[in-house]
């Protein structure tokens, strides 16, 4: 919720989005946002086991082994996962510099830009 919260006005555009069960204008506070979040998981977790054809993949990106367990599954450089466009507001303790690659391809490290 913070993240959301504190991304620019990335609250407000879902507020105002057509997002399914996400009505307009509810995520006023932690409770709206957090009733939300958890239905919507739930009904993604209902519609993949519906549907045998389809995967889900579940990560816990807050997870300091995510890089890992994301190169272990799609077989990407564990490198590309990280923290970027660190929000210093409400992750004092990251560096902003802290970079990650925007690809890694047979040991080349490729940056945006």
């Amino acid at each position: 919720y913070d993240s959301v919260k504190n991304w620019y006005n990335m609250k407000q555009r879902m507020q105002m989005s057509n997002i399914t069960g996400f009505p307009r204008c509810k995520g006023k506070n932690l409770r709206e946002f957090s009733d939300w979040f958890c239905s919507h998981v739930r009904r993604v977790r209902e519609l993949v086991a519906k549907n045998p054809s389809h995967s889900l993949v579940e990560i816990d990106i807050e997870d300091p082994g995510a890089g890992d367990r994301l190169s272990d599954i799609f077989g990407v450089d564990a490198r590309c996962w990280g923290h970027a466009n660190i929000n210093s507001k409400i992750h004092p303790d990251l560096e902003k510099s802290n970079k990650v690659p925007w690809f890694i391809k047979d040991g080349r490290t490729f940056g945006k830009g």
